[in-house]
């Protein structure tokens, strides 16, 4: 079996398509370190998800995390860090159906925040735009991140891509 210890993977998609589950598994299996793009995105707050870091907090962060080995960097990154994911050896994209998204967004984030995201929480707004916000991923002509987006980077990417569509356990 080879070493897979020095590879680096970059896996992507909607929110709710199981980057993040995927990536940990994959770096626990293969013994390196699993990012997750978003605990470098936001900064810590209460509540959470309401603060954004800084461009150079991000990446000095998430750079840092790298450290010298192999890496499993999970989450859509790839437009606000550019060149954070040029030494990926294998990028893997995910699709699911945005039903089956939005299902597992709303158990993870009931999981996570309980009572806070019901209507009167002090989550409720936040949400409530986050999940309006990803409803909008298949829409080209959505301004924020899209699956149009997605496929545009993608077909300007010369390393191996792998595609995961669908609910695959």
């Amino acid at each position: 079996m080879p070493d897979l210890t020095e590879k680096r993977i970059y896996i992507f998609g909607a929110s709710g398509a199981g980057s993040t589950t995927l990536g940990a598994r994959i770096a626990k299996d293969i013994g390196v370190v699993h990012i997750d793009s978003d605990h470098h995105y936001w900064a810590p707050s209460d509540p959470p998800y309401s603060k954004v870091r800084s461009l150079d907090d991000r990446l000095a962060s998430i750079t840092k995390a790298f450290g010298t080995d192999g890496w499993v960097l999970a989450g859509a990154c790839h437009q606000w860090g550019r060149g954070i994911v040029d030494p990926a050896d294998l990028i893997v994209f995910l699709t699911l159906p945005t039903r089956i998204r939005i299902d597992r967004l709303i158990a993870r984030e009931t999981e996570r925040f309980g009572g806070r995201i019901l209507e009167g929480g002090d989550m409720y707004e936040t949400h409530k735009a986050f999940i309006e916000w990803t409803l909008q991923y298949d829409d080209p002509n959505f301004s924020g991140r899209n699956r149009n987006l997605h496929e545009i980077w993608l077909s300007n990417q010369t390393k191996p891509i792998c595609r995961i569509e669908g609910n695959i356990p």
